[in-house]
């Protein structure tokens, strides 16, 4: 699913919630936010890429992606009651770097 997962990063790109550590230009880890108060509306879903998810994972699984979406952002509102928060999306590591989470974490914190 790569087009999801270009989408995912323009997203959270955009909205200046994603964080990064790099080694010598290599992106080693990688941490998606949504910042409290911020959701994704289906235009910017739209202008982002998820219009190529009918042609790269076909309009059944499409659709179940969208369900399962909304799902998810029901459970969410249920547990959080309306408190601001900020929601970890994506979490990446490269399986090859031993540093990568000491790094992001500096980054997130630092």
């Amino acid at each position: 699913m790569a087009a999801s997962c270009r989408m995912n990063c323009v997203l959270w790109i955009q909205a200046r919630s994603a964080y990064g550590a790099f080694e010598g230009g290599r992106l080693l880890a990688v941490a998606l936010f949504h910042p409290p108060g911020e959701h994704v509306s289906a235009w910017r879903s739209l202008r982002a890429g998820f219009w190529r998810m009918p042609f790269a994972a076909g309009l059944v699984a499409t659709q179940r992606i969208v369900h399962t979406f909304g799902v998810a952002d029901r459970f969410k509102a249920s547990l959080l009651a309306g408190e601001p928060h900020f929601y970890l999306d994506t979490l990446g590591v490269h399986r090859s770097a031993a540093r990568a989470r000491s790094a992001l974490a500096a980054r997130i914190t630092g």
